[in-house]
């Protein structure tokens, strides 16, 4: 239960940061929308304007506990510009074997992240969502000092979030 409630904190901290980042005032955030698909999240929601809605799919792993905490999180948005992946690690953390992984095969390289931070947008994204259409396993490798870490997606809750977040996006929505 400590661990759900420590990545609820670290889910909404991210959400306020990144809200910041965009300019909004994260107070003015009216969630309209939250479903759990296993360790992936749906939120929905709006600053002000139910026409300018905005949906993610998100999902934090907690990668070590006190007093060395380390989390990633992961958020999956489906927009005008196309999909777009954000993987978010602690800047102490380094990749192993190129990022994503679909079926034990690299599929995305993370060998161009800064600062911990790795984005996957456009027709990259497009191509990766293609991929967990079929895929059997999604999963991302990486390391804290010498501790390697391999995390897997769970792809039957990913597929199902992603159908959600498709959903929320249909033809009514900007």
């Amino acid at each position: 239960m400590r661990r759900l409630w420590l990545g609820v904190a670290v889910l909404l901290l991210a959400s306020a940061a990144a809200a910041q980042e965009r300019g909004k005032d994260p107070d003015a955030f009216v969630p309209t929308e939250f479903k759990a698909f296993g360790a992936w999240e749906l939120y929905c929601g709006h600053f002000g304007d139910p026409r300018r809605e905005i949906c993610d799919l998100r999902r934090t792993d907690i990668l070590s506990p006190r007093p060395k905490f380390r989390a990633m999180v992961i958020s999956w948005t489906l927009g005008p510009p196309g999909p777009r992946l954000d993987v978010g690690a602690e800047r102490t953390m380094t990749w192993l074997g190129g990022g994503i992984k679909i079926d034990g095969a690299r599929a995305v390289a993370f060998d161009r992240c800064v600062l911990g931070r790795c984005i996957v947008s456009g027709d990259e994204a497009a191509a990766l969502l293609a991929r967990v259409a079929d895929a059997k396993s999604i999963s991302v490798s990486l390391t804290d000092g010498t501790t390697p870490i391999e995390v897997d997606w769970e792809i039957a809750d990913m597929r199902a979030g992603l159908a959600a977040l498709a959903a929320r996006r249909g033809p009514a929505r900007p």
